[in-house]
């Protein structure tokens, strides 16, 4: 691959990061997502009471050129998940001439007063109803996705100021996942269901979760946190292909298997091996992780799925970054690859006005801008990267 050279990359991301930074500020950290159809007040009405029509129409809007969301009266919204990648993103860079401590502060505090207010356990939701082949969360539901991103930017703060409120807060967290989320009984172990009503088995949400409680022993020493993270990731890892690859659940619906749930899945089982470093865990990491590099790359671009380069979406490009630069694999051609990736995306897909577009196609290139999907998850991407390649004179 390509050498570069530090101060190069340095002014290249440095570009990139406040040309994007300076976007969601000026939008108040609030935008579109590609299942927020539903905020439409005609559109629920019309379409919201049924599942499957509610489906249809969130995916036409996710699929669509065109951003019809104004004209359905779609506001932009404020995304917890959204609040909880920047909050981990400024941490990153609290080493860097790039951090600022107010800006963090206001995302944890916004963060602790924008939780599920209906449960005792500190939990979050999205800001929108979410219709999806197995359930129908309106919006607020707490997911366990949600939860565990947000707790884990309030650790990262907490590891930074050292204050206990948001010690408190995370480990709040990790009892709603213990306290609030279903525990599907397992021959192999246990799956924690994605919201409170349902008893669907995701394996990123399992995995996720099982890194969470690991982290949350680490501070706690709460031996339930770690038995229960043993049994979450004992189950996904068994159900871990010959091959390294995961499908997306355990229902017949859900083989598929793509990008960045791939991604997410190997950060979730890295989070966990911190803790418990077991051959088993290792193992199935390192196989994971060689399925995810040969078969879920073309080259430098991430595919969407292991058979289809295309569309090379925003959400694929920042977990791939993320992803290569954290797991403990092939560090110094990770480096390079994610270098490359950056060289073609930054012009390929973020516009003038700084945000990143959503997805580009063979020949064409869909450029609805969405806050959480594109803009918060770039955003620590970016963070990533400074992180790493910040030269300290």
């Amino acid at each position: 691959m390509t050498q570069f050279d530090p101060k190069e990359i340095n002014t290249f991301l440095n570009q990139s990061f406040n040309n994007l930074f300076g976007y969601v500020q000026k939008h108040h950290y609030a935008g579109y997502d590609p299942h927020d159809a539903l905020n439409s007040p005609v559109l629920s009405r019309v379409f919201g009471h049924n599942r499957y029509t509610a489906i249809f129409v969130l995916q036409f809007f996710r699929k669509s050129f065109i951003n019809f969301r104004p004209l359905f009266g779609v506001k932009q919204g404020v995304n917890p998940k959204a609040f909880a990648l920047f909050l981990s993103a400024i941490v990153k860079l609290a080493n860097t001439p790039n951090f600022e401590e107010n800006i963090a502060r206001y995302f944890a505090e916004w963060l602790d007063k924008n939780r599920s207010h209906a449960y005792a356990h500190a939990c979050w939701g999205y800001n929108f109803d979410w219709p999806n082949r197995a359930f129908y969360a309106k919006a607020g539901t707490p997911t366990v996705v949600n939860t565990v991103f947000v707790a884990h930017s309030i650790l990262d703060y907490y590891d930074l100021t050292r204050e206990e409120k948001w010690l408190e807060l995370a480990l709040s967290a990790a009892d709603f996942i213990l306290n609030d989320l279903h525990q599907i009984k397992m021959a192999q172990g246990i799956c924690f269901s994605y919201t409170p009503f349902d008893h669907r088995c995701v394996h990123n949400a399992n995995l996720l979760a099982a890194g969470l409680l690991a982290r949350s022993f680490k501070y706690s020493k709460k031996e339930r946190y770690l038995d229960m993270a043993g049994q979450a990731a004992g189950y996904s890892i068994s159900q871990q292909r010959q091959d390294g690859s995961w499908p997306y659940g355990a229902s017949h619906r859900d083989k598929w298997v793509d990008h960045f749930h791939t991604a997410f899945n190997l950060l979730a089982l890295w989070e966990y091996s911190k803790i418990v470093p077991t051959g088993d865990v290792k193992y199935a990491l390192q196989l994971g992780y060689n399925y995810y590099k040969n078969h879920l790359f073309d080259g430098f671009l991430p595919k969407y799925f292991p058979t289809r380069l295309f569309p090379v979406d925003v959400h694929s490009i920042a977990t791939a970054v993320i992803a290569l630069l954290t797991l403990p694999f092939e560090q110094d051609e990770n480096k390079k690859c994610v270098i490359e990736l950056l060289k073609w995306a930054i012009p390929n897909m973020q516009s003038k006005n700084g945000a990143f577009y959503y997805q580009k196609n063979k020949y064409s290139t869909n450029k609805n801008i969405y806050m959480r999907w594109g803009q918060a998850w770039m955003y620590l991407a970016l963070a990533t990267c400074l992180e790493q390649f910040y030269e300290r004179n």
